[in-house]
């Protein structure tokens, strides 16, 4: 008999038993109408007796013997036939559990390296073709991919063992390419979101979707058995579907088969989703830079133009003591610095981000810059009858540094401290050496800073308010400073108590 043949219950003598679910007796198989089986009827066959082989009350096939001769079985044989047929069942249901623990541990094998794959790449159409490869032959005869972009539908990939059948399927598609309204398939996955399982294949069903003859002879030429379509979905958006076809290897699909195939599809929807956001974050920092190249330029340029211009009128008019004239360009030249320092901020911010922070590293002493900059914040601290004091016994102690960088922190920690202080607060900026590092501290007896604060105050844009005071500035200081010591492989931190005073410290190695 063809292996081909098959029924589908309750046609044909196995069929009537499986709907029945008891034994059934036939005792001239040539004229009854229950049996179809043309190799049944072309040999002759007289007597039949059927049994269901049965696990948990549900029908897993069917055994049937017949007699050439005879038009009847005793019941001897007829009980001997069940007691056959009953220990038969026990054993493919045993070889069934195995079959199927063996590909349960096959499929979460396949998806575990799915997984893998899909977490070594952020190219989620390259790793889409590695998952189509690594499905054949695991899970499927036919892996191909689909992906919606712009609204049309694009194949990623095709997989089979034998490369001149992923040819073939690329030929196929394009003399006949995919229709978008198609009621079932991919499109139909495509358009609704919910998968589609044929657990088999029929001749029908093949010679429905065939545009002409030649077309059909080319899909019966396959031998397609069975298959699972599932969407690849990302927030209820459809990105594209997977399908999983057997063919050669007679290999039929289980609900526990479509599961996985669901697995898959959510593990490649991450992937894709990944990939998109980190494709679009790329995006924007691209743009972010040429934005900030743009600011570095054109506005830098403007600036130097009005400050060079505010200072011009400042030397002519200090003469003429004209104080209605000196007051606003000294408000240009104060904003036009303000303004040239934002940029700077900006265009560092931008170069932390990015790792690219220019440093100039070269061993250096520490304490003639610690003393420079204490020097320079002491007008300030004497505007605001604030007392200015330095502790720096690190006399002749190197440090491999960016002296104008470090300078740049300083003035950001000192400023900071004189700017939240108030008359009568003392500043202390302190050095010590330790085993590798030259330890410094900027510390005031300031306000404090709320504890609610400490935990993000080197983010970008964040602005300390500390008690009494509203919050000022960029919020891009600490963070700037946080990414110069850094840089140097220093740490940075900060220690403050409400009504006590505040504390940065922040290492630097010793050259």
């Amino acid at each position: 008999m063809d292996e081909t043949f098959s029924i589908t219950p309750p046609g044909g003598i196995a069929g009537h038993v499986a709907a029945a679910r008891q034994p059934m007796f036939i005792r001239d198989a040539a004229t009854d109408p229950r049996v179809i089986s043309p190799a049944i009827r072309a040999k002759g066959v007289r007597a039949i007796y059927g049994v269901p082989l049965t696990r948990d009350d549900t029908v897993i096939g069917v055994a049937h013997i017949g007699s050439l001769t005879a038009s009847e079985f005793s019941e001897e044989d007829k009980l001997l036939f069940r007691t056959m047929a009953s220990r038969a069942t026990s054993v493919v249901i045993k070889a069934q559990l195995l079959a199927d623990l063996r590909r349960a541990e096959s499929a979460q094998r396949f998806l575990s390296e799915a997984s893998k794959q899909f977490a070594q790449s952020l190219d989620y159409e390259a790793t889409l073709k590695k998952i189509a490869h690594l499905a054949v032959p695991t899970i499927a005869d036919w892996c191909v991919v689909d992906v919606v972009e712009n609204g049309r539908i694009r194949r990623v990939s095709v997989a089979h063992t034998d490369p001149g059948k992923e040819k073939l399927a690329y030929e196929l598609e394009e003399r006949y390419p995919v229709d978008p309204d198609a009621p079932s398939g991919i499109p139909s996955v495509l358009r609704t979101g919910r998968p589609e399982f044929v657990p088999e294949i029929t001749d029908a069903q093949i010679t429905a979707v065939a545009r002409d003859p030649s077309h059909l002879e080319i899909l019966r030429g396959l031998g397609l058995k069975a298959h699972i379509i599932v969407p690849i979905l990302s927030r209820e958006r459809v990105l594209g579907t997977i399908a999983l076809v057997t063919a050669e290897s007679n290999r039929r699909y289980s609900e526990r088969d479509l599961r996985i195939a669901e697995d898959l599809a959510s593990r490649a929807a991450a992937a894709i989703e990944n990939a998109r956001l980190y494709a679009e974050a790329q995006n924007a920092v691209q743009m972010r830079e040429r934005v900030l190249a743009i600011v570095s330029h054109d506005l830098r340029n403007q600036l130097g133009v009005i400050a060079m211009g505010a200072n011009l009128l400042s030397r002519r008019t200090s003469a003429l003591d004209e104080a209605d004239v000196r007051k606003p360009i000294e408000t240009v030249q104060r904003t036009a610095t303000s303004m040239q320092h934002l940029v700077g901020d900006l265009l560092d911010m931008a170069s932390i981000q990015a790792g690219r922070l220019s440093i100039e590293r070269q061993p250096t002493e520490i304490k003639p810059i610690l003393l420079e900059s204490c020097e320079n914040h002491q007008p300030m601290a004497r505007d605001k009858a604030l007392t200015l004091r330095t502790d720096v016994p690190v006399d002749g102690v190197q440090v491999v540094a960016d002296r104008n960088r470090i300078l740049q922190v300083m003035a950001n920690l000192l400023g900071n401290a004189v700017k939240f202080c108030d008359a009568g607060d003392v500043v202390t900026l302190r050095a010590e050496t330790q085993d590798r590092d030259v330890l410094i501290s900027v510390s005031d007896t300031g306000p404090g800073i709320p504890r609610q604060e400490l935990t993000n105050i080197f983010e970008a844009y964040r602005t300390v308010e500390r008690p009494g005071q509203s919050k000022s500035g960029t919020g891009l200081g600490l963070y700037i400073a946080k990414g110069v010591i850094e840089r140097h492989g220093g740490r940075i931190w900060v220690e403050s108590e409400i009504g006590v005073g505040t504390t940065f410290f922040f290492t630097l190695p010793r050259a």
